[in-house]
């Protein structure tokens, strides 16, 4: 067997380090554009994720009111619930669709008495928004980033 001189291992090397170097590139990016909002929120901006509530339990009655949205991080990006009461808690509701788009918040309640869809902000402070139920009224929700009404 005749060998082919360094040229031809040089072309090989070169290739096979295009092989595994575009893949991993993409890889990479993939990676940073998938979770480059954990690692804004961490690196000084408001975190994303946490629990915001304005549930409260009245002294004299004991009726609970108010309303807690809990948004966290998941294999798909963000996932989150939702909990309203009027003299009594609701039921516990999955959010659909939880995505920030230039900062902006935006989730869909699926079903129940508060079935629509959310847009508004996250901060420090709080979560502030407007929830459009059946598409048409209008709620406007500013709950405070704190601990759940349940912890």
């Amino acid at each position: 067997m005749i060998f082919p001189g360094p040229w031809v291992r040089i072309k090989f090397s070169m290739k096979a380090i295009k092989i595994l170097l575009i893949p991993t590139a993409l890889l990479a990016l993939l990676s940073l554009t998938t979770f480059s909002s954990i690692a804004t929120a961490s690196g000084g901006g408001p975190a994303r994720t946490g629990t915001f509530s304005d549930m409260e339990q009245n002294a004299n009655t004991g009726d609970i009111a108010g309303c807690e949205v809990r948004i966290v991080v998941s294999d798909e990006g963000y996932s989150g619930t939702i909990q309203c009461a009027n003299d009594w808690p609701g039921k516990l509701l999955m959010l659909e669709d939880v995505r920030y788009d230039v900062g902006d918040l935006f989730f869909k309640v699926p079903s129940g008495p508060m079935a629509g869809s959310f847009r508004g902000r996250v901060t420090d402070e709080a979560l502030t928004g407007i929830l459009e139920i059946a598409g048409y009224k209008l709620v406007r929700l500013h709950l405070p980033r704190k601990t759940s009404f349940w912890d």
